[in-house]
C-alpha cells in the first residue's frame, strides 16, 4: 500500500456534474488523486476502453492519482457472475491501484453463516482474479452490508487468506454505531483508505471534516500511533460552495494528518 499519506477526493462528491467538472474541483483543492465514481455521468464498469482512456488521460493531465476505482460491484448478488471480470478490468485499464466494492446488502446481523461463506467464496474469487492485475480489492466499509462492522470485516478479509483484500474505515451514525475509534483500530492492519465524512446529530445534519460528531484529530492521532498510512478521502462535501468546503476539508486534512 501507500508509504505516504494522500489526500484524494470521491468523484461521487461532485455526481450532479461532469467527470471533468469533478476532476478540475480536485485539481483545484490540491488533491493528490480520486476515486473514479464507477455509475454514468463519471464511469461505470462497462464504458468503452475510449471512455476508460479519456478519464485516465483526464486524470493525468491534471496530475491526480488514479487511486482508487469505487464500483458498484456487490458480493452475494444475482450480478456478481456475471460483472465481476469486467468491474476488475475496467479498474485495470483505468490504472486504479484498488477497486472499492460492496460486500453485499444484507446486515451482518442478519446474515447466516451460509451467506458469510458465500461472501468468502467470491471475495477469493475477486482476489485472484485481481491478483495477475495487480489490483487491490477494498471493501466499503457500510452500513445494511456485510461490512457494517470491524469484526464481521475482519472475518471475511482473514477467511479468504489474500494479501490484497483490504478495507476501507468510515464513520456510522446509525442508533446502534460500533464505536467509531475501536472499530477503526480493529481494521487497521486491513486498512486500505479512509472516507471522511461526518455529521452532526445522526444523518441529519452533513459537517465538514473538522466541524462533526467525529473527531479527526484523534483519526489522525490512532494512524500515527500505528505508523499507518493511507489515502484518505473526501467523500461528501458539507452544504455550501464545494470548491471552498472540499478545499478547506483537504486543508484540514492534510494539516492533521501529515
Amino acid at each position: 500500500m501507500s508509504e505516504k499519506m494522500e489526500f484524494g477526493l470521491c468523484t461521487i462528491a461532485l455526481s450532479e456534474e461532469p467527470i471533468t467538472v469533478a476532476l478540475d474541483i480536485a485539481r483545484e483543492c490540491n488533491c493528490d488523486g480520486v476515486e473514479i465514481w464507477g455509475k454514468n455521468g463519471h464511469l461505470p464498469y462497462n464504458a468503452s476502453d475510449r471512455e476508460i482512456e479519456s478519464v485516465k488521460a483526464m486524470c493525468s493531465q491534471r496530475g491526480l492519482d488514479i487511486i482508487t476505482y469505487g464500483s458498484y460491484l456487490k458480493l452475494i448478488t444475482d450480478e456478481f457472475d456475471n460483472q465481476y471480470k469486467q468491474n476488475i478490468d475496467c479498474a485495470a485499464k483505468l490504472g486504479a491501484r484498488m477497486i472499492r466494492i460492496w460486500a453485499g446488502n444484507i446486515p451482518s446481523k442478519l446474515a447466516k453463516d451460509d451467506i458469510v461463506a458465500n461472501a468468502v467464496k467470491q471475495l477469493k474469487i475477486l482476489a485472484d482474479y485481481a491478483t495477475d492485475k495487480g489490483i487491490t480489492i477494498v471493501i466499503e466499509n457500510h452500513d445494511n452490508s456485510l461490512a457494517d462492522n470491524s469484526e464481521m470485516i475482519l472475518r471475511l478479509i482473514e477467511s479468504v487468506g489474500k494479501n490484497n483484500i483490504k478495507s476501507y474505515w468510515q464513520p456510522s451514525f446509525r442508533e446502534d454505531k460500533e464505536d467509531w475509534y475501536r472499530a477503526l483500530e480493529n481494521l487497521i492492519t486491513v486498512l486500505g483508505g479512509i472516507h471522511a465524512q461526518n455529521y452532526s446529530g445522526g444523518y441529519n445534519e452533513r459537517k465538514q471534516t473538522f466541524n462533526g460528531d467525529v473527531n479527526y484529530k484523534k483519526i489522525a492521532d490512532i494512524l500515527k500511533s500505528h505508523k499507518k498510512r493511507c489515502p484518505i478521502f473526501v467523500e461528501f462535501p458539507a452544504p455550501g460552495e464545494p470548491k471552498k468546503t472540499i478545499a478547506d476539508d483537504i486543508k484540514f486534512l492534510k494539516e492533521t494528518f501529515d
